[in-house]
């Protein structure tokens, strides 16, 4: 832990994630230490830097498929926000033809972050994933966006 803190940055991460999917309330119940709403509300709005866990995979496929885009936010004191999006994935499983799925994908969210961090943090994650130089192909989909052209 850092100094005069008393959450580390990997618990904030984990509460920050476990609130992309559930409420402030419920994120606080399933952390291991005891922290109130307010504090995972503070830290959803305060944090710069999350702390990923990015598992190495054992195999590196051949190909590899970048999904990039941006969500527009709506913060709770009235301001907007651009949140950076990326998603990298393996491929994508058709076997189902009424549903694809991505084959293994990683998400990473850059909210706070400057478009040259943003794309510092997507390639140090697909670093930590994956062994590039056994990449052949890298798709990049995107819109055209300037920030997701400079991911290519």
């Amino acid at each position: 832990m850092e100094s005069y803190e008393r959450v580390s940055k990997a618990l904030c991460a984990k509460l920050v994630n476990l609130n992309a999917e559930i409420s402030y309330g419920k994120s606080v119940n399933i952390g291991e230490a005891e922290v109130s709403r307010q504090t995972v509300s503070n830290r959803v709005n305060a944090l710069k830097e999350v702390v990923r866990d990015v598992e190495r995979v054992e195999e590196t496929p051949e190909e590899l498929h970048l999904f990039a885009d941006e969500d527009h936010v709506h913060l709770k004191d009235g301001r907007s926000a651009i949140v950076p999006l990326v998603t990298i994935t393996e491929g994508i499983d058709t076997s189902n033809p009424k549903r694809h799925q991505l084959i293994d994908p990683l998400h990473i969210d850059g909210y706070g972050t400057d478009a040259e961090a943003f794309n510092d943090q997507v390639e140090s994650c697909v670093d930590e994933r994956y062994d590039f130089n056994k990449v052949k192909r890298l798709y990049v989909h995107g819109d055209g966006a300037s920030r997701i052209v400079a991911l290519g």
